[in-house]
């Protein structure tokens, strides 16, 4: 017995739903520092203080793609909010 076929639109309400991927992309802290344009160490403290999402698998240290993906959301969304509201804007 073979399962219904998922479409696009069946898979995006599965993510907004926070649905996990069955097969998430894993970086290492290497790929991901390259991914956010941080320095590696940067990213690992980042890591350690829990502001940047991560996975210990065994002795090493993974980053899911989609985590950090949505990490980079929160950071523009916290921008536009910080617009939107006038903060650091002068009023002449």
């Amino acid at each position: 017995m073979s399962l219904p076929a998922r479409n696009a639109d069946q898979s995006s309400e599965a993510a907004i739903r926070g649905a996990a991927e069955p097969n998430p992309r894993l970086l290492t802290s290497a790929e991901a520092a390259e991914f956010l344009t941080l320095k590696e160490s940067t990213l690992r403290d980042y890591s350690r203080r829990g502001i940047v999402p991560s996975v210990k698998i065994g002795r090493h240290l993974r980053f899911v793609e989609a985590d950090l993906v949505g990490y980079l959301d929160g950071l523009r969304r916290a921008f536009d909010a910080r617009l939107d509201t006038g903060f650091g804007r002068r009023k002449w």
